[in-house]
């Protein structure tokens, strides 16, 4: 058997990045630059008003108080007046400044004489309330770097800015396999010897939590002919995860399956617990995941293993799973000849975390996964103590 280690950089080695696409921008929401973006457009694109008042221009004394109205600007006008010391244009938040303006007056702080003249309240130390044009960024320059993943705001930004088409990477298409003559789906009635396919659906969760796409949600049964005509059918898949069927047992037919098919085994069986049985191939350059069929060793294996995938498939600058450190409530003693995940919860004390492992760590309690807000990773053969400092992979809520 291999290390986890040893699992993880043949996974990496063994997968090259999905392509790419240009998609419209009102459609971006989570998707991952494929590029630097650089705005098409100034912004502000003009000298504008932040404030309902009046433009004026005054000199730096500002002893000038009296100014006579010759124009009126409001937001999306394109006139471009120009004003002189003593005259002042009324403008609206959003309008373009005219030419010569060097201070907006807040309509709060003047006074209307004479239906076309105003007495203005000036204090040095207001605001000027002129956005420069460019002030936010300028054309050219770059507002988002590549990888990064597009959120709501960004959106704002990216239209702001005059983009209207970025290149993102494709979302991976992912499908997924339960096998098993137990398994049913939720909307079933269950009969004795039955069990929901609960793997099946906490997996294509867990796809869509990592921004891929789950096209493909199966459940077949353990035969030879059924497994291989599912894969075989299987269209426009990135990468491909089966559940069940990957140890020794006599059922266990999903590894002969897939190398009837043609699929070259990178590795089967990996020093780590839950999940030893974990086979990873290539079929026709296409990654495919054989995962244990207990649904706590195949979520171990997807946060492990295929979490790493997907981020080849998928390159970003996002921390799906935050590592961290945490003080151990009791002594811990792990006797497996595997590095171990164990399920537990952490929590925070005066900036300190401290994480308590779960007694029972069965690998088909869903409870118990559940409860669980980070895994704690034990090496192998390895004894801690009370307050010892443990690894945690902490768990998002979606994740």
């Amino acid at each position: 058997m291999i290390t986890v280690n040893q699992a993880i950089s043949i996974i990496k080695s063994s997968l090259v990045q999905i392509k790419t696409e240009y998609i419209n921008v009102e459609n971006a929401i989570s998707r991952i630059l494929a590029d630097n973006v650089k705005a098409k457009i100034d912004s502000p694109p003009f000298n504008m008003s932040a404030m309902d008042g009046y433009a004026i221009k005054i000199g730096k004394k500002l002893n000038q108080t009296k100014f006579k109205v010759i124009h009126e600007v409001f937001a999306g006008d394109g006139k471009s007046l120009k004003i002189t010391s003593n005259q002042a244009i009324r403008v609206f938040t959003g309008s373009r400044v005219p030419l010569g303006t060097n201070r907006i007056v807040m309509q709060e702080n003047c006074k209307v004489i004479n239906n076309n003249e105003i007495v203005a309240s000036i204090n040095k130390n207001d605001e000027l309330f002129i956005r420069k044009k460019a002030q936010d960024f300028k054309k050219g320059s770059i507002i988002l770097q590549k990888k990064h993943q597009v959120t709501a705001r960004d959106i704002g930004l990216l239209i702001t800015s005059g983009v209207k088409k970025i290149l993102v990477y494709k979302k991976p298409n992912i499908a997924v396999i339960a096998t098993g003559n137990e398994l049913i789906n939720i909307d079933k009635k269950i009969n004795k010897g039955q069990i929901y396919a609960s793997s099946l659906y906490m997996l294509k969760e867990l796809i869509n939590c990592f921004d891929a796409n789950c096209n493909k949600l199966l459940i077949i049964k353990d035969s030879e002919l059924s497994i291989k005509k599912s894969i075989a059918n299987l269209k426009n898949i990135d990468l491909i995860i089966t559940t069940g069927g990957v140890s020794v047992g006599k059922k266990d037919l999903v590894k002969k399956c897939l190398e009837d098919l043609g699929m070259k085994t990178k590795f089967w069986k990996v020093r780590v617990k839950p999940g030893k049985p974990i086979l990873f191939g290539l079929l026709n350059n296409i990654p495919i995941f054989g995962l244990p069929g207990n649904p706590v060793s195949s979520y171990v294996c997807f946060i492990i293993f295929i979490t790493e995938a997907i981020k080849k498939l998928l390159p970003s600058d996002i921390s799906y799973i935050k590592k961290s450190k945490a003080y151990s409530l009791r002594k811990f003693v792990n006797n497996s000849q595997r590095e171990t995940y164990y399920r537990g919860k952490f929590y925070k004390k005066k900036n300190s975390k401290y994480v308590d492992i779960f007694d029972n760590q069965d690998s088909s309690l869903m409870k118990n996964l559940s409860l669980a807000n980070c895994l704690i990773k034990i090496p192998a053969k390895k004894t801690y103590y009370k307050s010892d400092s443990l690894e945690i992979l902490e768990l998002k809520n979606c994740i």
